[in-house]
């Protein structure tokens, strides 16, 4: 491998198709290399194996790039799926979120006292403290405050 690589654009899709078919043509007719003069033919040679297999630190080089880039694009593709499950969704909301004015003037708070069901839940919980089923949204909340502190 040379030096100092040549620095240009990137080649087109013309010149690649050029530059496979004409290797594809030596590689059918190792012939065609005899027409070449010496140092012509020396150099091809040479390019074409340092593009095969580069000096070691270019080859190490390379290949670490490639592993970065592949480990990059998993964690993207991951963090991707991930960020739509629920926790992720939640915690890039705010966290509290107030009205946005005040109610209205004539608004009263009123308790329903026509729904017994209102303040139940559907499955009965188990009380931390006393260990009891209960229907309530707060377990037996009366009778456990009753109880004296240990």
């Amino acid at each position: 491998m040379s030096a100092d690589p040549i620095k240009t654009n990137p080649p087109s899709a013309e010149e690649w198709k050029t530059a496979v078919d004409l290797l594809e043509r030596i590689v059918g007719d190792r012939a065609l290399l005899a027409a070449l003069p010496e140092a012509e033919r020396v150099r091809l040679v040479q390019a074409a194996g340092d593009v095969f297999c580069p000096d070691v630190g270019e080859r190490r080089r390379l290949s670490k790039a490639r592993g970065r880039q592949r480990k990059t694009e998993k964690v993207e593709r991951d963090n991707d799926t991930l960020n739509e499950t629920g926790i992720r969704k939640l915690r890039r909301e705010k966290a509290i979120s107030a009205p946005n004015g005040y109610p209205p003037l004539d608004f009263t708070q009123e308790e329903v006292k026509d729904d017994p069901d209102f303040r139940e839940v559907v499955e009965p919980q188990n009380c931390y403290i006393c260990k009891r089923d209960s229907t309530s949204r707060r377990p037996c909340a009366a009778a456990c405050s009753r109880r004296p502190a240990f």
